[in-house]
């Protein structure tokens, strides 16, 4: 990143005051001109409203987590608390194993979560790192909340005896079916309990545990729900309710799925906010206030036809929220309904 002197610029006085400078990536630095002083200052607003989002790129058919001191291979649940996974792999139609991390915490607030390889960084985090190489991320958080995810490529068995010397060079072999191999390094530790899963340790109430391999099985370790519940301890869900939030609606689309949907989400009070056109099929909207005019948020779709690139929105439900940049299709009959909610 570089910092871009705006408000004055660089040229009429040379300064270092942090509301008149911008953080921009090479790219946009050297475009920065382009933009006007009251673009910038609402890019830097809407930066610190909308949350930081980004994707892991790594598709690899076979993907070793490494976790707490061990080694997870061909097992789709890392770790779950109760019936409900915090750390596993899903796969993609290709196969390829996918990431997700849900973040445990004693805080109320927000954490940092990751479905499917896509990221969002929730809450408000006191120091945030992605390089550009796009294989590893760090987020803390002010409490001591910590999660570090790396992916790596090991080209030789001697390479991950050396990077995994807490565990035994033979169980190491005994999941290794060919080289190079992808591991992802995850490292989480959860502020105020026992719990952490560290580099080359897993720390639970009671119990520490090093240099294991879990093969083939559905579940790695599952931590009973009366085994956490002196810690307290609550995880991010994918919780598809939202109050009094500033929501991108394509923050929250499936990359992958196709056609792309919306579905089920619940928004209260909140500041709904495109661009995005989508194609409402049931749910609800009510007392909403539209920031942009009636006719230009409309769309006719004619009867049997079919349109790219609109976001299928299905039993959603709008109540109080303010929305702006949001174009809604429909057939003519349709559009008449929505006329009618726009008023």
């Amino acid at each position: 990143m570089e910092y871009h002197h705006f408000d004055p610029p660089w040229n009429i006085e040379h300064h270092h005051r942090p509301e008149g400078l911008i953080p921009l990536c090479p790219t946009h630095h050297g475009q920065a001109d382009a933009f006007t002083v009251d673009q910038l200052r609402h890019f830097k607003t809407a930066a610190h409203q909308r949350p930081a989002v980004g994707r892991f790129e790594w598709l690899r058919r076979e993907l070793v987590g490494a976790l707490g001191g061990g080694l997870y291979h061909e097992t789709p649940v890392l770790v779950q608390l109760g019936s409900e996974p915090v750390i596993w792999f899903n796969r993609d139609e290709f196969g390829h194993a996918l990431l997700n991390v849900r973040m445990l915490t004693m805080s109320s607030e927000e954490r940092m979560c990751i479905y499917d390889n896509d990221f969002a960084v929730l809450g408000n985090p006191t120091d945030f790192e992605s390089p550009p190489s796009g294989h590893r991320l760090m987020v803390r958080y002010g409490n001591g909340d910590y999660l570090r995810i790396e992916f790596r490529e090991v080209r030789s068995l001697d390479a991950a005896c050396r990077k995994f010397v807490h565990v035994r060079p033979d169980y190491i072999a005994s999941i290794a079916n060919h080289w190079p191999m992808t591991f992802v390094l995850i490292t989480m530790k959860v502020r105020n309990t026992s719990i952490q899963f560290g580099p080359t340790m897993t720390r639970l109430p009671g119990i520490r545990m090093k240099g294991f391999v879990s093969s083939h099985n559905p579940v790695g370790l599952s931590l009973g729900t009366t085994d956490h519940a002196q810690e307290n301890v609550r995880m991010m869900t994918n919780d598809k309710t939202y109050e009094d939030k500033i929501i991108y609606l394509t923050d929250l689309l499936n990359k992958r799925e196709r056609p792309p949907k919306l579905e089920g989400f619940t928004f209260t009070r909140c500041q709904i906010r495109g661009p995005v056109v989508v194609y409402p099929m049931g749910g609800t909207i009510s007392g909403c206030h539209f920031h942009n005019d009636a006719e230009a948020m409309l769309y006719e779709v004619p009867e049997g036809s079919t349109k790219v690139g609109i976001v299928g929105l299905v039993d959603c439900t709008f109540t109080d929220c303010h929305i702006e940049s949001v174009g809604f299709a429909g057939t003519p009959a349709q559009l008449d309904q929505i006329r009618s909610v726009l008023g």
